[in-house]
């Protein structure tokens, strides 16, 4: 076997390992977006109970609403129900990103965890412009 072929036989190997794991994390967003869309209710109320700015506004056929979080962070909540956090593109290297959590169930916990969250991806953010 020549080397040609191992660096082959090692870029399948990858490509199959990178499918693999896109599989794993289109499922766990499946089952996140169900928990995030049941949660959507309580997020709102505990965004206005926190008193986050917020706007709503008219995207195309979707209405959102959504409460600011620091600069360019923000949670949308959409008319049906659905929900997302973002960061705006230049903070993650010109790439969106969403994210959020599935073990939401009362206000008080979303408020902790609305909370939780901001403070870790600041840390992380803080810790990647090192």
């Amino acid at each position: 076997m020549g080397i040609a072929d191992d660096i082959r036989r090692k870029q399948q190997q990858a490509a199959g390992e990178a499918t693999d794991s896109r599989a794993q994390v289109l499922a766990s967003l499946n089952s996140m977006i169900r928990a995030l869309d049941d949660a959507a209710p309580e997020i709102a109320q505990a965004c206005r109970e926190l008193n986050l700015e917020n706007e709503c506004w008219q995207s195309g056929w979707v209405k959102k609403t959504y409460w600011k979080f620091g600069v360019g962070r923000v949670v949308f909540i959409k008319k049906n129900g659905t929900w997302e956090w973002e960061y705006p593109p230049a903070e993650v290297g010109g790439k969106g990103n969403s994210w959020g959590n599935t073990h939401i169930f009362d206000s008080a916990g979303v408020r902790r965890d609305l909370i939780e969250q901001l403070e870790r991806k600041a840390v992380e953010q803080a810790t990647k412009k090192r």
